[in-house]
């Protein structure tokens, strides 16, 4: 969270995640509805659970920092972290995955 890091030279931001949230958090019908200020800020020395990693690195949250790029509501740049994140789902879900032939391909 503290620092950003580098992905085929692009940068991936924390900070994209939490300007997507704080802008869906006042929403009245919310593109990431799982996602909740505890995800975010996570207080010191609490546990982090994959549960919360999970939905903060989820297609739903990917898919909303996407649309708010698209009506200019998040710069540009944020597209990548949108991309990694889909990414980053994908893994979960091949890891999670109980038989080759599932739900999501």
């Amino acid at each position: 969270m503290k620092n950003n890091f580098e992905v085929h030279e692009k940068l991936v931001k924390w900070q994209y995640i939490s300007e997507f949230f704080e802008a869906d958090r006042k929403q009245t019908v919310k593109l990431a509805h799982k996602v909740t200020p505890k995800h975010i800020d996570l207080p010191p020395f609490a546990n982090m659970r994959v549960r919360f990693a999970a939905q903060v690195l989820s297609h739903s949250v990917a898919a909303g920092i996407c649309t708010h790029v698209a009506f200019g509501a998040m710069s540009s740049d944020a597209a990548f972290a949108a991309e990694f994140i889909d990414t980053v789902d994908a893994l979960f879900d091949c890891f999670n995955a109980g038989s080759f032939c599932g739900l999501k391909p």
